[in-house]
Order: C-alpha cells, then structure tokens, then sequence
C-alpha cells in the first residue's frame, strides 16, 4: 500500500464528532474542491456509513449520518464512494420508539406468592412437593420462572416478617 493512501486511510479510521470548533457553513450545492464532492449528496464512508455532506471547513468535510442523525467532520483526503440506490438505502429513517404493532399481554395472570405462603403456612410439604405443587396449581404463571428460588424468597420474607421457619426430621417445611 503507497504512504499516502495509508495515511489518508488512517486518518479516516479516526472519525470524530463535531463539537463546534470553527465555524461550519453550509453552503449551496456545488463541487467541493477538485474532488466534485457536492454539499447536500449522499455519500458511503471508507466504514460503510451512509453519510450526507452538510459543509466543509478547515480541511474537513462536515458528514451527517443518515442512520442516526449524527454530525461527524472527516478529513478532505478521506476517500469516499458515491451512494448508490443499490448499495444502501439513503433515506433517513428514524426509528420508532414505540413498536408498531400493540404488545401481547402477559399471560402471567396470578402471582406465585399467595400460593406459596398458603402451602407453606399449611405445613407438611418439602421442596419438592411445593414445587410439584406449584406447577400444577399455577402452570401458565410459573413458565420460565425458577420456582426453587420464589419459594426460598418467601420463606426469606416469612422469616423477616417475624415467622420461623425450619425443617422437620422428614425434610418438610414448617413455618410457625
């Protein structure tokens, strides 16, 4: 690769945003420099970044993204291919911050916490059989749920509330 085509590639690799320094006009379409660059045309980065040139100052072309609305400068012997309507889309198009079609209701109907502490205030059950339980109770509101870990949470919560909660000989779960 020639020096110079590395170094003008090397300084478009280092993009930056515009942060007011100098003063930017924007000017009527017509050639920039010996190039043939016009104010007001689409263009594609040595990124890919489909840009638009807004102006030009101080050595450096003034871009604005046409994904996301954001102003760059780019130094005036960054290479730069004209934007074809096959190779990119030019168009600015904002993207929604609302989704376009209404969100699906979950279908988490009840919540696991009344009937977890009603089986672990009734007593007589372990783990496993407050979670077998649990899923058979309440099948549609445990899917994707660590159902363990709701129930560990409970008891944690019983036991702050004031509750005692431990475990008998045969491994079940009292709360008093």
């Amino acid at each position: 690769m020639l020096p110079e085509v590395a170094s003008a590639a090397a300084d478009c690799q280092s993009l930056r945003l515009a942060n007011g320094e100098g003063q930017i006009l924007p000017e009527a379409p017509k050639p920039a420099g010996r190039r043939g660059l016009k104010v007001g045309q689409c263009y594609l980065t040595p990124t890919g970044v489909a840009a638009q040139l807004v102006g030009k100052a101080d050595g450096y072309l003034m871009m604005r993204s046409l994904a996301t609305d954001t102003r760059f400068t780019l130094p005036v012997a960054c290479p730069l291919k004209p934007a074809d309507a096959k190779d990119v889309d030019t168009r600015f198009q904002p993207t929604s911050s609302s989704p376009s079609e209404p969100r699906v209701p979950s279908r988490r109907e009840q919540p696991l916490a009344p009937i977890i502490d009603a089986m672990l205030l009734a007593g007589g059950k372990t783990m496993r059989g407050i979670v077998r339980e649990l899923q058979r109770k309440a099948s549609a509101a445990c899917h994707g749920r660590d159902l363990r870990a709701n129930v560990r949470a409970r008891l944690y919560w019983l036991r702050r509330r004031g509750r005692s909660a431990g475990c008998d000989s045969k491994g079940r779960i009292c709360v008093q």
